[in-house]
């Protein structure tokens, strides 16, 4: 009997092992297409290939932040869009008191910047899409709002939509527009201390208001080692009140890197352990 319990706990903790290196061993190719993005055409043209993909189109959007790729798989019929962030994160960190604006596109409101970029983008990428492929898009920091906002705009005009994986990318609407997004394939990728995806900062008292910026999707928080976490949009929203209880500093700006996610995902991609994300923040304080 007791060699039965042995056996079924170690098939249940080898499942779930299993379980969680594939969540990793899908990310992690998402990650270095968005890492590549900053890298020159050749480098990214090499990229995509070693991936089955074939380099459609690249460019940098004139008068805007960011640039961006598509590349494609003719066998799976799928085509992936990564948008490079800005190479200046001082840009990122300023651009994040813009107010909100109403987009009739996608119909809910965006903050201004991020929008207006991803619209350019969107009707610059339109004529290099294949409408009978399916699409997923990803990026890094202002890369990746761009590319959570661009997959809406996919999604308004019918584009068949796949993942939508991001890295530490900041929020890009408010809490009615993040719910009416809730049926994209969604996961935003973030480091412990990395102070980006909190930006615009935020109090838990905000949590009683309906207009303050809020996350999409659910979240994949890294730790160093095995160790990762999996966070709903309002836990999320809660992490953010737990770390702006200190001034984010030089540390914390060298978690944002990408390369700072890749050093984090490697060791995940063999053994992954979930653990359970804890918040400080006391619901008494914003609940009276």
């Amino acid at each position: 009997m007791l060699r039965s319990v042995c056996l079924m706990a170690v098939l249940f903790f080898s499942a779930q092992l299993q379980a969680s290196t594939q969540l990793f061993k899908m990310v992690y190719p998402y990650a270095l297409l968005s890492d590549v993005a900053y890298s020159s055409v050749d480098k990214i043209r090499s990229l995509v290939e070693a991936q089955g993909y074939q380099l459609d189109y690249a460019a940098a959007l004139p008068g805007y932040e960011v640039a961006y790729f598509i590349a494609s798989n003719a066998q799976s019929h799928q085509q992936i869009i990564s948008v490079r962030g800005s190479t200046n994160l001082d840009h990122v960190m300023l651009n994040m008191a813009v107010r909100l604006v109403f987009d009739p596109h996608i119909g809910i409101r965006l903050h201004q910047g991020f929008g207006h970029t991803a619209a350019a983008l969107y009707q610059d990428a339109r004529p290099h899409l294949k409408p009978d492929y399916t699409i997923s898009t990803t990026g890094h920091s202002l890369g990746g709002a761009v590319a959570l906002i661009l997959a809406m705009h996919l999604n308004a005009d019918n584009y068949k939509l796949d993942k939508i994986i991001t890295f530490g990318q900041p929020k890009v609407t408010d809490m009615n527009g993040a719910q009416r997004y809730t049926h994209l394939n969604i996961l935003r990728v973030t480091t412990e201390k990395d102070p980006v995806p909190l930006f615009p900062p935020f109090s838990i008292m905000d949590m009683k208001m309906p207009e303050v910026y809020w996350h999409v999707g659910n979240e994949l928080l890294l730790y160093p080692g095995f160790a990762y976490s999996q966070l709903s949009a309002g836990d999320s929203m809660l992490r953010a009140a737990d770390l702006f209880t200190q001034m984010p500093d030089e540390n914390n700006i060298r978690h944002h890197y990408m390369s700072s996610y890749l050093k984090l995902l490697v060791p995940k991609l063999s053994n992954a352990a979930f653990v359970p994300y804890k918040s400080m923040a006391n619901p008494l304080n914003w609940i009276f």
